[in-house]
């Protein structure tokens, strides 16, 4: 996800050229849908740790524009969904850091 896009909005009646935009999908690091977990989660559970290396490449993300490009301001989203309710049970996010 990326924040801090400054893009023309209309709000209702109002065009605003300055609007500021967050929080704004960029795209899946796995499929569309994530990634089945496997595990039956339950309050005594212990903690489930994925780790992944991401490459981010600007160049090949269709998703990327270069109106749209302070790497700076994006974040990976994680969450875990009961894929019977569509609850969205735990969420964490971090930021990509440009090295």
């Amino acid at each position: 996800m990326e924040d801090g896009i400054v893009s023309p909005q209309l709000d209702g009646i109002e065009y605003i050229e300055d609007y500021i935009h967050n929080h704004i999908y960029r795209c899946p690091i796995n499929d569309t849908y994530g990634e089945a977990l496997n595990t039956a989660l339950t309050p005594d559970s212990k903690p489930i740790i994925k780790i992944y290396n991401i490459v981010f490449n600007t160049s090949n993300n269709m998703h990327w524009t270069d109106d749209w490009d302070n790497i700076s301001n994006c974040h990976v989203v994680a969450y875990i969904y009961n894929t019977d309710t569509g609850i969205i049970e735990q969420v964490s996010e971090k930021r990509i850091y440009n090295e």
